[in-house]
């Protein structure tokens, strides 16, 4: 909407425009603002933005539902913050802040466009909004609240990583013949490869003698640099699960990585998931565990999955098993409940066996809970850049007695 104050400087508006534009904006009349039960707001059935709910829930959990929502008076229709009056339901509000505007139907349509189009049309600076999130990060509450999560963080520090220099072609030539002659791995035959299970559902058996009893850094997230990398360290899979779809058709890839050990494809999970569907995912991440264990790589198994697919997530795990991995699902409301109940899955299954146990990020709660939690290990799911090279934080509750003897670059379990 044009604003009268500014049309004299606009000289190619005609003077009809001008006046349409002068009655429009007199046309919208602001009536004040009051709180309104949430009963009484009518969500416009014309609105197709499809806001993350979620995402809004966390935020008014943390920081209050702040702002006020902009309402037509003739028809109590919500023409801005339609999820967060959503949001201030699901959480049991009774009544929200509330403009008032009298506007007709057409105006009601341009300003709930212009609403959602206006906040589509920005920009972010990047390297300031890292540096935002990156100070939040360190606060006890991390990034709860912001509508950020730490892979959201991981994925634009990765983006503004520069480019590596193409190289030569003669360069391109000696690491191709150093690849051919390095990479052990035999071609990848799917349906030959059918390993032993214990289960009725014929998911694979992980071979006990070959999971991770010691912590190998550094610990980098699949697909954070070049996958013909040589890499003497720990991969991770907590991230989006096409990243790692790859790994599934040609699982040479990793193993030709000379990683050290692997936490296992942490593939999602839902609440409305079937149990099929889990299942078939659960074979392809202990199918490429054990594949991985063929060529001595070793294991943490993942529980990062929904309560529900608790009674079957430890299919092909034997009974002993003390390596795991998790992300930290730290929430406002729940605090480090979830993850504690991921923490007595696996401390149950492991039974005398000492647990270690990967805990990838959550910010400052799961960092601390680590300290205080025998066998667990902290790792910030953003690695920090520093002079150009990559470096994960890991913390864990004898960091301080290794720092004072000298840590190496294997740390060993508590």
């Amino acid at each position: 909407m044009f604003s009268v104050g500014k049309l004299k400087h606009k000289s190619h508006i005609s003077n009809k425009e001008i006046h349409m534009a002068r009655r429009k904006a007199k046309g919208i009349v602001n009536l004040g603002h009051e709180n309104v039960e949430v009963g009484q707001l009518k969500h416009h059935p014309q609105n197709v933005n499809e806001g993350d709910i979620d995402a809004i829930v966390e935020s008014i959990e943390r920081n209050g539902f702040f702002g006020s929502v902009l309402v037509n008076k003739r028809t109590n229709h919500i023409l801005a913050g339609n999820h967060r009056v959503l949001a201030a339901k699901r959480l049991g509000f009774i009544s929200v802040p509330v403009t008032w505007i009298d506007v007709d139907e057409e105006e009601e349509l341009r300003i709930l466009l212009v609403d959602n189009r206006t906040a589509r049309l920005g920009s972010d600076n990047i390297e300031g909004l890292i540096s935002l999130l990156e100070e939040l990060a360190e606060t006890d509450a991390g990034l709860i609240g912001t509508g950020y999560a730490d892979y959201d963080l991981d994925d634009l520090m990765m983006a503004m990583e520069p480019e590596e220099e193409k190289p030569s072609k003669r360069e391109k030539k000696e690491r191709q013949q150093e690849e051919t002659e390095e990479d052990d791995a035999e071609p990848w035959h799917f349906e030959h490869a059918v390993y032993p299970s214990d289960n009725e559902f014929g998911i694979p058996t992980l071979d006990a003698k070959l999971q991770a009893r010691t912590l190998t850094p550094p610990v980098e997230k699949w697909g954070y640099i070049s996958r013909k990398a040589k890499f003497n360290g720990t991969y991770q899979f907590y991230t989006d699960d096409y990243k790692f779809s790859a790994v599934w058709t040609d699982p040479t890839t990793l193993v030709n990585s000379k990683c050290i050990a692997i936490t296992e494809l942490n593939y999602s999970t839902h609440n409305q998931m079937p149990i099929a569907v889990f299942l078939y995912d659960l074979y392809k991440k202990r199918w490429i565990s054990r594949y991985c264990q063929s060529y001595g790589i070793q294991i943490f198994v993942d529980v990062n999955v929904e309560e529900v697919f608790y009674p079957y997530c430890l299919l092909g795990v034997p009974k002993g098993w003390g390596s795991y991995a998790v992300r930290a699902n730290v929430t406002a409301d729940k605090g480090t409940e979830v993850l504690q109940t991921a923490v007595d899955l696996a401390r149950e299954h492991a039974g005398d066996t000492p647990l270690i146990m990967l805990v990838f990020g959550g910010g400052k709660v799961a960092q601390e809970f680590c300290r205080n939690t025998p066998g667990l290990f902290w790792v910030a799911e953003n690695s920090e850049v520093k002079t150009g090279r990559r470096k994960s934080e890991i913390h864990h509750d004898h960091k301080a007695q290794q720092d004072d003897e000298g840590a190496t670059d294997e740390v060993d379990e508590g």
